[in-house]
Order: structure tokens, then sequence, then C-alpha cells
């Protein structure tokens, strides 16, 4: 009984110009299910260009981007659903407490009320941030800040992970917890 392994994520030709520039030229890329891929290059190498395009942020010049064989182009919104994103910086939605970014999350996913107050319980746990939750993400420091951008992308439960430098600011033990978790989302088969 070989299992057999799904392609989640292709890139095809993937390219970006910004000002005639090319910023990123003819990637192809395949990602199968398990995988846990790094993007790793120099500054200007076009890693947080292909991040922007895998989470909508911005659109491909040319190239195309399959997500489990739906083009990305003609079906954004249900691909986005199935993404967890964390970004290279954890300065938004400041004015927000951890918990009212994380519930407004869910609302954006379309995940229950309490299923997000469940992942919250088990993630702040993880995260150590149960007795913040109801603090200013402006009043964090920037590691704290972190946790909950963290926590935020996680808290949907997505079967797509992308995370641009995650681990930066965080604590040993915080960056041990997101690794392990990283490895049983990817065993699970996402």
């Amino acid at each position: 009984n070989e299992r057999i392994i799904k392609t989640v994520l292709d890139m095809h030709g993937l390219s970006k110009k910004f000002d005639k520039q090319a910023i990123l030229q003819d990637l192809h890329l395949t990602i199968r299910e398990g995988d846990i891929y790094g993007l790793i290059g120099k500054n200007g190498a076009g890693k947080t260009t292909t991040i922007s395009i895998l989470t909508s942020i911005i659109e491909a010049t040319y190239g195309e981007v399959l997500v489990d064989g739906q083009a990305l182009s003609a079906n954004r919104d249900a691909v986005k659903k199935r993404i967890g994103y964390v970004p290279d910086s954890p300065d938004i939605f400041l004015n927000l407490t951890a918990s009212e970014y994380w519930y407004f999350l869910g609302k954006i996913y379309g995940v229950e009320d309490s299923q997000v107050e469940q992942r919250i319980a088990d993630l702040t746990q993880v995260f150590d941030l149960t007795q913040q939750q109801n603090d200013i993400i402006d009043s964090f420091s920037h590691g704290m800040r972190q946790k909950v951008i963290v926590i935020g992308a996680l808290v949907v439960n997505p079967d797509i992970w992308i995370l641009d430098e995650p681990l930066t600011g965080l604590d040993p033990q915080a960056s041990f917890d997101l690794k392990e978790m990283m490895k049983q989302h990817a065993q699970a088969g996402n």
C-alpha cells in the first residue's frame, strides 16, 4: 500500500517585474503534501515577492500558481482561506487586543467562534500568552507581537502555512514549539 503523495502547490514560470525591472524570473517550484520548504537567498533574490504572490498580496507579471490544481488567479478567495500567513513584520493591527485580532481572523476565514476559542486556548498555552491575550498589541514587545501573528495564522487551522521569517523575535522555547508544530502539521499531510 504505497501512499500517493499529491502536489499541493505548483508554480509555473512565475515572474514579477516592478518598473520594468525583473524581481523574480521564471520560478518553477513544486511543493507536495507533507513538505516543509524554505526559500533561502540573498536580499533582493525574490523570496518576499514569491510569498507576496502566493498570498495574493501582489499578482505575478507572468506565470501561474496552482493550489491542488486550481489556478490561484481564478480561485483567490477559496485558496486564501486555506493559507495561514505570517508576514515578516508583526507590526499590524496594533490598536486591537490580541484576542480581538484572533477573532477577527476567525471571522474572515469563516471559522466558528467556538473553534477559534478552543484554538486560542491551545495556542496561547503553547506560546505563553494566555495572560496577555486581552492586552493591546501595541503594548507588546517585538517577540510578543510575533507570537500574536503566529497564533493568528494558526488559529484558523489552515492546511497551508506560509511563514516569512517566523522565528525572528521569538524566544528559544517558542521557536522550538513552532518548529515542532510545523513538523506535526507536515506529518499530517499538510
